[in-house]
């Protein structure tokens, strides 16, 4: 009787010893599998957080035909518009004769004119007196707006306006 009874005990510590391992085990291969799926998920997130971000920052750009004398508007955004004003004769200011000038505003009252972009350059497309294409590259001079004094055998055709979210 001692002997069933020492069998028994020794059995059930072996199967309760089993249990605690497949427990255990099935246990840790659950987490393994978590883990697995949260280091999947986050990966995803950040990369996905990566390419938004990757969009705000990028640097957006709009063609945009040069008219003279005419004020030419591109919208870029709900509120948002590009001016370009080109004026190949005197243009009221000493310092600028055929001058170009080139702006981002907010037409909406909501804003209070405080615009969603900013430039950051423009690439003005020119042709000179033998109608060859000329390119040249202009920065923002004060704040958001870009005032080029044009050559005088250069006429500007069109600008790429580079912007980004501010």
């Amino acid at each position: 009787m001692k002997n069933k009874i020492i069998i028994l005990v020794v059995i059930l510590i072996l199967i309760s010893g089993i249990a605690i391992y497949v427990a255990t085990t099935e246990n840790t291969e659950n987490s393994i599998k978590t883990s697995n799926n949260n280091k999947k998920n986050l990966t995803n997130m950040s990369i996905g957080q990566n390419n938004t971000t990757n969009e705000r920052t990028q640097d957006l750009n709009k063609t945009v035909k040069i008219k003279d004398k005419f004020m030419v508007t591109e919208k870029i955004a709900k509120e948002d518009k590009i001016y370009i004003y080109y004026d190949s004769g005197y243009n009221g200011q000493d310092d600028i004769h055929r001058g170009l000038f080139i702006h981002i505003l907010n037409s909406s009252d909501e804003l209070e004119g405080d615009t969603q972009f900013k430039i950051i350059y423009v690439v003005v497309r020119f042709q000179d007196n033998n109608d060859k294409t000329v390119y040249k590259t202009y920065n923002p001079n004060n704040g958001d707006s870009i005032r080029v004094k044009v050559p005088k055998n250069l006429t500007p055709i069109s600008t790429t306006v580079y912007y980004k979210a501010k």
